[in-house]
């Protein structure tokens, strides 16, 4: 052999358009599940039904609000635009974060341009202002307080939209951790830095396997791949930084935060496995993990598929002349590892392809080319082949069954937490025409709690006087407040309204602009609960008419009896069915009328009778039909019978046209077991707009329609709500 005059090291030139920890399409699956996961999802105590928004998430929705586009989409969707426009321009260098040495991603080009920052201050921005930052927590929690209380319904939703974009860029990051390269400062090439000049010169080849593998597997799957579990709860921390790194409480192998988790378990391309001496050896760079057991696997076992993995030894041999190590076979090593999960012990196991040891690149395609020799005047490659730690496919597969869920879990969790807090505002039992504020949380609070309204100009204000700063321990209640009902102007609905938290909470404290917690709860100190689609799909009610009389169905959540349907057949249903006459025909009956799971004097049923007049049927009614309808004589017309508990104070009258001051023909039956109103509907009612009867523990509901001979029955319309109270 002649003297050596080059040695080198073939480069493929690949070229890739983007790198980042997880492809677009990946973030959005991943997102996705996250949402679904957490509590915005209606499965899972939907939360956003206390901010007065609908449950529904799903990318269907009606119920949308605009990106940052001006793209109308729903929650579901927006929290996807966030996890996918987080990988924008230079953002991507901010995505890195090791929790070993609490460093951001470092090179030294980057260092000679300028800093970039940690993950999580980046996503959180709870140290500081950073300078182009619009989408972090920090960001979400203002755009939060600002959908609860701006005036505009237009402002109200623009502001949602950001929210909900926002925390998508949020939890984009915590997917970042669960990717091993973006906790090992390991950068890898992509459209910051090309992957042909200046990636080849700095040392950059080519793109992350890992990256386009699970792009790939998730494209093929339209969603996460069959063999991953997503079988790990949602986490739970007192900070939101804590879901990245537990380093200022815990030591190494005790860290609970996902960064931790993903650097502590798991090898990268460039902080890989090292051989010692023939030994395999954990990263110089990183102590953790820690080489295990091997198994060996021939490629042709791995790789069946059209006989690929039997071929590819073959297919390279033929190449030229190769130095192969002795008794070299066609086949990969997997190296096993020790997953340690410090969050859920129960959750730790063995990952038993954490790494590969093998004569074949990562891709499994090419041999592992340890150097090139040519001799002067010889055109014949001596190609030296070494068996290196590589990361492939099969890796990657076996990192997935567990950075996968974690990466969902851990996003669900943040979710969760910016929405943790719970309060509510009820009536001071103790003080009449007091409230008290509840902090249903399991964190103090510690802050500005506002009450807003939204008035009949569809313009939300705040309710006069009616801001507290206060200092509320978990679970505990404040001293009694009072406000005055609005009036100017006045409420869409009486006595709802938003009560509104901005300050600190738990661990987060508000200060200096920096974020705390902000949270939103619709208020009804009445409310009304509106119906299924059929009598018995909320409230179970019993029915019984005579039958050719239809079942009354519920329209758009409310309830109707309309008692025209009878009343149009007049004399000549009574000739054929009561032999003429005066007679009296059992119209509706509805028993059980309460669901079982309420309890007694927290529910009042309203009963509004509308539009009442008299049918004519011949032109109009006798003279002495008309007398009698004017009387209190109830014989002649219709009446409703109203059964409930024994005491008389279970039912309140209103009468908003005060048309009977007196109510001296609303009759009481009491027996002692229960208590029964007869409610003639006569003339001093007719044409009034409604009437209403509240009644609380009711028992049954029976309308009496009397027909005489020559005139059909008065008409009136019943509607009937459920209205809760405090």
């Amino acid at each position: 052999m002649k003297s050596l005059k080059f040695a080198c090291i073939v480069l493929p030139a690949l070229h890739f358009s983007v790198t980042f920890a997880y492809e677009r399409p990946t973030h959005r699956e991943l997102s996705k599940a996250a949402a679904g996961q957490s509590i915005l999802s209606a499965v899972n105590n939907n939360v956003l039904l206390d901010f007065g928004l609908t449950g529904d998430i799903d990318i269907n929705s009606s119920q949308e609000f605009p990106n940052s586009l001006g793209e109308s989409l729903s929650i579901i969707e927006l929290i996807q635009d966030g996890a996918d426009f987080e990988d924008n321009d230079i953002r991507v260098l901010n995505h890195f974060y090791d929790p070993i040495n609490d460093r951001p991603l470092q090179h030294f080009l980057l260092n000679l341009s300028g800093s970039t920052s940690k993950s999580p201050d980046w996503a959180l921005e709870d140290i500081g202002d950073i300078s182009g930052q619009e989408y972090s927590y920090r960001n979400a929690v203002n755009y939060f307080y600002q959908a609860l209380t701006s005036p505009l319904r237009t402002d109200q939703d623009i502001f949602w939209g950001k929210m909900f974009q926002t925390l998508g860029h949020v939890i984009h990051h915590i997917q970042d951790m669960a990717q091993p390269e973006h906790t090992r400062n390991d950068l890898h090439c992509g459209e910051i830095i090309p992957c042909g000049i200046p990636g080849a010169v700095i040392g950059l080849f080519d793109r992350s396997l890992f990256e386009g593998y699970t792009e790939q597997v998730f494209k093929q799957n339209s969603g996460v791949p069959p063999y991953v579990t997503l079988n790990y709860p949602a986490v739970s921390f007192p900070t939101a930084r804590e879901f990245w790194t537990t380093r200022s409480t815990d030591p190494v192998p005790a860290r609970r935060g996902i960064a931790d988790f993903t650097n502590r378990n798991f090898v990268s391309k460039d902080t890989n496995f090292e051989l010692v001496n023939g030994s395999v050896s954990p990263n110089s760079k990183y102590s953790l993990p820690i080489p295990g057991s091997t198994t060996k696997a021939d490629l042709a076992t791995l790789l069946p598929e059209n006989g690929e993995g039997a071929s590819i030894c073959q297919r390279l041999n033929q190449n030229g002349p190769i130095d192969l190590p002795p008794n070299s076979l066609c086949e990969v090593e997997f190296i096993s590892t020790t997953v340690s999960d410090s969050y859920d012990p129960s959750q730790s196991g063995t990952n038993p392809r954490a790494a590969s040891l093998s004569l074949f690149d990562q891709y499994l395609a090419e041999y592992n080319v340890n150097s090139v020799l040519v001799e002067d005047g010889d055109a014949i490659h001596t190609i030296d082949v070494d068996r290196l730690p590589t990361i492939n496919r099969f890796n990657i597969e076996a990192a997935h069954t567990f950075l996968v869920p974690r990466a969902v879990a851990y996003s669900a969790g943040l979710i969760n937490h910016f929405f943790r807090g719970k309060i509510d505002l009820v009536k001071d039992v103790v003080t009449p025409g007091y409230y008290v504020i509840k902090n249903l949380s399991g964190e103090d609070m510690s802050g500005v709690f506002e009450l807003y309204y939204d008035g009949q100009d569809n313009l939300r204000y705040p309710v006069p006087n009616a801001s507290w700063t206060l200092q509320i321990p978990a679970g505990a209640q404040s001293t009694p407040i009072t406000f005055s009902a609005p009036t100017n102007p006045s409420p869409i609905l009486p006595d709802q309204y938003i009560l509104v938290f901005n300050g600190s909470m738990g661990a987060e404290i508000a200060n200096g602009g920096l974020p705390g917690s902000v949270i939103g709860q619709k208020i009804a100190l009445q409310y009304w609960e509106p119906w299924g689609n059929t009598l018995r799909e909320n409230h179970n009610w019993d029915y019984f008419s005579d039958p050719f009389v239809a079942e009354p169905a519920p329209v758009n959540g409310i309830l109707s009896f309309d008692t025209n349907i009878i009343s149009e057949r007049g004399s000549a249903y009574c000739d054929k069915y009561y032999g003429g006459g005066r007679c009296e025909t059992p119209v509706i009956f509805v028993q059980n009328l309460l669901p079982s799971n309420v309890q007694l004097n927290t529910l009042r049923v309203r009963l509004r009778t509308d539009a009442f007049y008299t049918n004519l049927e011949n032109g109009e009614c006798s003279d002495g039909f008309m007398e009698l309808l004017d009387s209190k004589d109830t014989s002649l017309s219709v009446a409703i019978f109203i059964r409930h508990a024994p005491s008389q104070n279970n039912v309140i009258f209103r009468d908003p046209l005060n048309n009977d001051p007196d109510r001296e023909d609303w009759i009481l039956y009491n027996n002692g077991t229960f208590a029964e109103y007869e409610i003639p509907i006569g003339a001093r009612f007719r044409n009034m707009d409604s009437i209403e009867y509240w009644v609380e523990d009711l028992r049954s509901i029976n309308f009496i329609q009397q027909y005489p001979y020559d005139c059909s029955s008065a008409y009136f319309k019943l509607d009937v709500d459920f209205i809760h109270l405090q």
